[in-house]
Order: C-alpha cells, then structure tokens, then sequence
C-alpha cells in the first residue's frame, strides 16, 4: 500500500514540477483545477511508463552481467518511452486545456525543452533506481554468503563432532595405557600423534579450504593411532606429487575417507587392509579394498560421503564420485 501511495505522490509531483518548468512556453493564466488534474495525471503515464519499461529491461537484461550497459539501456530506452508519452500529452493538452492555439516554431521549442527535461528527469530515476537495485542486490548477495559460509560451517561442525566422539577418545587412550607397560618411546610418540590429530581438527574448523600437504600430515598422524591400535592389519600408500600436494580440499577430506574405508572394511594381520591416496592434476583418488563387513559397525558414520558432497556444492566445485567394482574408490575435486 505504501508503495502505490508513494508512486502515485512520485507521480503526481514529477507531473506538476514539468508544468512549472514549462510555464514560460506555455504561457497559461493561473492554473485551474483542470490543469492540475491534467498534469498530475501526466506524470502518473510518464512513471507508469518509466517503471514499465525498467521492469521489462530487467527481465531481458540482467543487472548482473554488464550493469553499465543496463543503465545506459535504461536511460536511453525510457528518455524515449518518455518522450513519446509527453508529445501524446501536449497533443491532449493542445486539444483540451490550452487557452491559445500554438504554431509551429512554438510547438518545437516547447516539445525541445520538455524532452530535454524529461531526460534529465529519467536521469535522476536512473541513477536512483541503479542504487536502489545495487543496495538491494548487494544485500542479497551478502545474506547469501552469510547463510553459505552457515551452512559450510554446520557440515564441519558436524564433520569434527564425529571425530570428536568419546569412542575415538576412549580407545586411544586404551591403546596408551596398555604402551605405556610396554614400550614407552612408542607411547610417547602416539600421545604426539593424538594431540597433533585434535590440534588439526580444533584449528581448520573455520577454514574452507586448505593444503592438501596439511590434510595429509592429519592423516599420517590418524594413521599411525590405527595402525598402533592395529598392529599389521593396515597399509596406507601415498603417491602425491608435489604439484597435487599444493592443491586444496575441504577440511578432514581425506581423512574421512580413510576413516571411512577402516570402519567399513574388514581387516586381519593375515589380510592387512590397503589403502591408497593418489592424485592427477584435477582429482584426488581414497582406494581401497572392497571387504565389507557382515554387519555395519554400531557407531553410525553419519557425516560421510553425503556431508562431504554438501560442502563441495556449497564451493561450487565439482561432486566428489564414487567407483565400486573389485574396490572401493572416491574421486574428490582438487581445487585452487
């Protein structure tokens, strides 16, 4: 409502401000009611007009794309949209309000200055409706990067709650207690091993994208606490080359993956479980052997491909892909 009531007011002014700059031309006694209603009503058909043809532009060329020759469009296009309404308007006006007949050099020099008028008119709406529009889409733009780097940090957040779960902690520091009778150097090393393990998870939560050379040093670490906890079982093979190592990937990435191929899979020192991370200059490859258990493991690996195929479209990237047939491979985008 507030809206129509202000075009109407917009309008209405704009009508009775060009009647006013048109005073000498026009050469009217004192203004009626007549001649206030007429251009009232002419400055409702020239905003009518204007907005129309914005609206339409709006709709056939983005602001997005090129916002520079959208506004030239804009400016141009409704100047002459206005221009031909105003010289409809002195038609009527010459027909029904004027108090004398005009001739030809008269009817030039007023239609002149009207068109001059209303082009700068359509300016001043031009450069207001282009800051309007750049306001407004700027503050969508900016709520959509709000709520993405939202929702990026609620699949993290989830990402490292898994990791973070008591069971995790628990059998670490199982595992510590039955080393520290044992083999103390060793003990020290994966007490190490476990406190760089949380650093890294405690300290990416906030980052979008990071090394691949980072991911892998959490990895390495993860790997040692399961290879400690399960001796000859697990084999881990990297070939990285220096280049891929300098890419990205999200956060826990890789780590997941290799979790997820441990939880998964069965394993025995007589059948040690491989697993190879791999890359080219676009993807990123987990493989591993393709053993599944008989029954799923009682913790819920909930975050998993799904949480990882989230992120990777709140990026923007590619879908990480997923190839089964005698082993179990994940393709995750490497990114710049």
């Amino acid at each position: 409502m507030k809206r129509y009531f202000l075009f109407i007011l917009t309008g209405s002014l704009s009508g009775l401000f060009l009647r006013f700059l048109l005073q000498a031309e026009l050469e009217q006694p004192a203004w009626s009611f007549l001649d206030w209603a007429y251009w009232a009503l002419l400055g409702l058909a020239l905003a009518d007009v204007v907005l129309w043809g914005s609206r339409w532009l709006d709709d056939k060329f983005g602001w997005q794309q090129r916002p520079g020759m959208r506004w030239l469009l804009g400016w141009l296009g409704n100047s002459l949209a206005a221009a031909l309404t105003g010289y409809l308007g002195f038609l009527v006006f010459q027909g029904l309000i004027s108090a004398r007949p005009f001739d030809t050099e008269e009817q030039w020099a007023l239609l002149l200055k009207g068109g001059v008028i209303l082009a700068f008119l359509v300016l001043s709406y031009s450069v207001m409706y282009f800051a309007f529009y750049s306001y407004r889409y700027y503050g969508q733009l900016r709520l959509s990067k709000l709520q993405e780097e939202r929702q990026r940090m609620d699949l993290q957040w989830q990402s490292l709650r898994a990791q973070l779960k008591p069971h995790f902690l628990f059998n670490n520091l199982n595992t510590i207690s039955a080393l520290l009778g044992e083999e103390e150097k060793r003990a020290e090393t994966f007490i190490r091993k476990l406190a760089n393990t949380y650093r890294f998870m405690l300290r990416s939560y906030e980052e979008a994208l990071i090394p691949v050379q980072r991911e892998m040093k959490l990895v390495e670490s993860y790997f040692f606490l399961l290879q400690t906890r399960y001796p000859d079982s697990l084999q881990l093979d990297v070939k990285l080359s220096e280049e891929a190592r300098q890419k990205k990937v999200p956060p826990l990435a890789i780590q997941l993956l290799v979790e997820n191929a441990v939880k998964h899979n069965q394993f025995s020192p007589d059948q040690p479980l491989h697993i190879l991370v791999e890359a080219d200059d676009v993807n990123l490859r987990v493989q591993n052997d393709l053993r599944p258990r008989s029954e799923k493991p009682k913790e819920s690996f909930a975050i998993g491909l799904e949480n990882l195929r989230s992120r990777y479209a709140l990026l923007q990237a590619e879908q990480p892909e997923v190839i089964q047939n005698n082993v179990f491979m994940v393709k995750i985008p490497l990114l710049s």
